[in-house]
């Protein structure tokens, strides 16, 4: 791996968001980011999803985007961030973490594509991922499954009226990460993917331990 010792691979933050286009600046200086960012919060009914686009070495813009059936317009929502460097990590404390991109315009209608991490975990981890570009302006999300020690499976789904179609291709960044609670000396994190028990019903879920302030959650679906 490449310990990032003396170096800062990755940061994190909160935003407010809503439909229009907005610019974040970034702390940190990236050759090749991938941008994580959270499912919304739940303060407006309709459905929404988070987009991005020019993904750069120092900034990236982001908007919240509602299905095309919908006026588009959104209240504010807010989200949690995580920017990374691609590649594979590995924290003071041995955890690993590895993040990446791929180009594709699969949607679910035809299946799922499979994608190999460069070094296997040595139990599954937890996997996130993330439409990085803005190539086709259909309402899309991703979708994973089978994620195991070496790999894992991943698609991008329209609404459902237009999910059968085409979508052009996007570039989706994936990170993944040893599930568990872990540290790099400074910020704590923990990463875990529950069992299929979550529906449309909200339902709580609770830290393997507490945090000492609220943190900032990244949160996906990881089953299909």
């Amino acid at each position: 791996y490449s310990p990032p010792t003396g170096s800062t691979f990755a940061e994190y933050g909160k935003l407010s968001v809503n439909q229009n286009w907005q610019s974040v600046s970034l702390n940190n200086s990236y050759t090749n980011p991938v941008v994580i960012v959270s499912d919304p919060s739940f303060n407006g009914r309709d459905p929404a999803v988070i987009r991005l686009r020019n993904v750069g070495s120092s900034s990236f813009q982001i908007q919240l985007q509602e299905p095309n059936y919908r006026d588009g317009s959104h209240t504010n929502e807010t989200v949690s961030y995580l920017v990374m460097e691609a590649g594979d990590w590995e924290l003071s404390d041995g955890t690993r973490l590895s993040a990446g991109t791929t180009s594709s315009n699969k949607l679910s209608s035809t299946g799922f594509e499979s994608l190999s991490f460069t070094n296997s975990f040595s139990s599954a981890p937890t996997v996130l991922s993330q439409v990085q570009t803005y190539a086709d302006d259909d309402w899309v999300t991703t979708r994973t499954k089978e994620i195991s020690t070496s790999g894992f499976q991943l698609t991008m789904q329209e609404e459902e009226n237009l999910n059968g179609r085409e979508h052009a291709s996007e570039t989706v960044g994936w990170l993944a990460i040893d599930s568990g609670s872990a540290t790099d000396g400074i910020t704590g994190l923990q990463a875990a993917t529950t069992g299929n028990s979550y529906t449309h019903t909200p339902k709580a879920v609770s830290y393997s331990s507490a945090f000492s302030a609220a943190p900032s959650l990244l949160a996906k679906l990881d089953s299909f």
